[in-house]
């Protein structure tokens, strides 16, 4: 689902436009991308523009450019990487507008920034920089029937083995935060190369109609090396869990954004025609 873009015509006037979070005290924006003139509660459908913090509008404009290209989008996704901030820094809001935003543009596009962006805050929580991190990573701690995931301490280090279901864009990125079963009965959360001989990316059996640039598929792995982040538990007990699944719901929330302008540019067209609103407009 992508907003009404038109990138082939300069002389178009929709243009990606930023999602705030105005503070629920105050209506003021409580991120980093403030709404001019909006007194009102809740992210920002449309209106008033916002006043987006530097970058934000090159930022979309290049997001509308490469909507249905995932390198270009992850190349994309990794300089914000380096240049967005973390959540539960001081700036978290700030975080979830950013991803609101992306996804207001492009829900596919959210949902290759959002794993990236979440693997990063999970390496810098389990005390990796992640300024030293390089290549396009997800998050992989889903779990399914018939797939499991074990790792095993080998005499080179822990060893992956088996299988993990519903990884998003496995084959396309380089490394992955992923979940797995430890010896001690408990999981863990693991740095793994994605690239390593041992790891094979089944066709997904499943297709998303409405996010098909995100295939999500089945990895097998077989005596992969793997760096634990945290002990046993530590990844889901860990603060930034919640703020990940938040980071998620941002996305969505762009994407409900995206559909509320798309739906008022619509009945204001209709209204410049001399169109009387149906019962839909008129609620």
């Amino acid at each position: 689902m992508k907003e009404n873009i038109t990138r082939t015509d300069p002389e178009a006037t929709v243009r990606p436009r930023a999602v705030s979070f105005p503070s629920p005290r105050t209506g003021e924006a409580q991120g980093g991308l403030k709404p001019r003139g909006s007194k009102h509660g809740g992210p920002q459908p449309s209106g008033s523009e916002p006043d987006p913090g530097p970058g934000i509008v090159p930022l979309l404009d290049a997001v509308a450019s490469a909507v249905g290209d995932v390198p270009a989008l992850l190349e994309l996704a990794r300089a914000a990487g380096r240049a967005w901030p973390q959540p539960g820094q001081g700036s978290t809001a700030t975080h979830w507008e950013l991803l609101a935003s992306v996804a207001a543009v492009d829900v596919a596009a959210g949902r290759i920034f959002e794993p990236h962006l979440d693997a990063m805050a999970i390496l810098a929580q389990s005390g990796r920089d992640p300024g030293r991190v390089d290549g396009a990573w997800g998050v992989f701690a889903a779990e399914g029937p018939g797939a499991r995931l074990e790792a095993k301490e080998g005499d080179s280090g822990i060893l992956l083995g088996g299988s993990k279901p519903w990884c998003s864009l496995a084959p396309l990125l380089d490394h992955a935060v992923i979940t797995a079963h430890t010896e001690n009965g408990g999981r863990a959360a693991f740095a793994v190369d994605l690239h390593h001989p041992g790891v094979t990316c089944e066709e997904p059996a499943w297709v998303a109609r409405g996010l098909q640039e995100i295939p999500s598929g089945t990895v097998h792995f077989s005596q992969v090396p793997a760096e634990q982040l945290g002990g046993d538990g530590w990844y889901f007990s860990r603060p930034g869990f919640a703020w990940g699944g938040m980071g998620v719901a941002a996305c969505w929330l762009g994407g409900a954004v995206a559909v509320a302008r798309d739906y008022k540019e619509s009945l204001r067209d209709a209204a410049d025609r001399g169109r009387e609103p149906d019962q839909i407009a008129l609620a």
